[in-house]
């Protein structure tokens, strides 16, 4: 089993701490910050650190926010990106316009972390905040996740077929749903279909895409997610009347804390290492 690259994760963006997971990058020479987006299918870059770093542009490649908004892009194609002292080379870029504030914070766009490698399992470690990619066959990494998270236990969730990491799960006492673990998200998430009866308070602009789209639904406290047998608080749950698949969402506010490990093999499970039951 080889660990191929350690970077530090950040949050940091010089006058605030933000809730998305980040690491220092180097694009054609250029130095930014990416975004560590489980949601995201594709690695995409600000048109900005695109222009800077000398990238010829391609096709028009039409893309969605998290919002639901429509997001122009177009295609970069294969491009090498440095992690520590690794170059990656990231394939199916895409290029947006970011938002004005992606530039104030020195963020260059996004990485889906389940494509940074062909082979190697990446492990989100959001508890000594730092992004690993291993080489090794499943039985490895589970010994080596729990021989380095000791006291965590290891949940392995079956994946659903797709580009993003979606597993199994359900706000009780609802019916289980495909669930995205989304690290690019704040908070979590369900579309009014999967939670049907569940009512809340109306709250507009809870969020916002890519796109400055507002995400808007009802917000329904002191709900519980399952996921894998185990049961997890959810201070505040928006309720999405239009929400773009899947139908469920676990955002940072309960994914920080955790240690989330997918392989490259979307038929692989999900390893999630979560912190111990409390003793009641």
């Amino acid at each position: 089993m080889d660990v191929l690259v350690a970077e530090p994760i950040t949050f940091d963006v010089g006058d605030k701490i933000v809730h998305s997971p980040m690491v220092h990058a180097s694009v054609g020479g250029i130095r930014t910050k990416l975004i560590l987006d489980s949601g995201a299918s594709d690695h995409v870059l600000t048109f900005d650190v695109v222009r800077r770093a000398g990238l010829k542009e391609g096709a028009a490649e039409p893309g969605f926010d998290h919002a639901g908004a429509s997001v122009p892009s177009v295609m970069l194609g294969d491009v090498p990106v440095g992690l520590s002292d690794t170059t990656l080379d990231l394939d199916g870029v895409c290029a947006f316009d970011g938002p004005a504030v992606f530039e104030d914070w020195g963020i260059g766009g996004f990485l889906s972390p389940q494509s940074l490698h062909p082979s190697a399992w990446v492990v989100m470690d959001l508890v000594s905040n730092e992004l690993l990619l291993v080489d090794g066959e499943p039985s490895e990494i589970i010994g080596w996740l729990k021989g380095r998270s000791r006291g965590f236990e290891l949940l392995s969730l079956e994946r659903v077929p797709g580009e993003t990491v979606v597993v199994p799960g359900a706000i009780e006492p609802y019916a289980t749903v495909p669930t995205m673990l989304n690290t690019g998200s704040t908070g979590t998430e369900f579309a009014a279909s999967a939670v049907p009866g569940l009512g809340g308070t109306r709250s507009e602009g809870t969020g916002f895409g890519v796109s400055g789209a507002s995400v808007d639904g009802d917000e329904a406290k002191h709900q519980v997610l399952r996921i894998g047998g185990r049961a997890f608080p959810v201070p505040v749950l928006l309720i999405r009347e239009s929400m773009p698949p899947p139908p469920g969402l676990v955002g940072m506010d309960v994914l920080a804390g955790t240690i989330l490990a997918v392989g490259a093999d979307p038929a692989h499970p999900v390893l999630w290492l979560v912190p111990p039951r409390p003793v009641l």
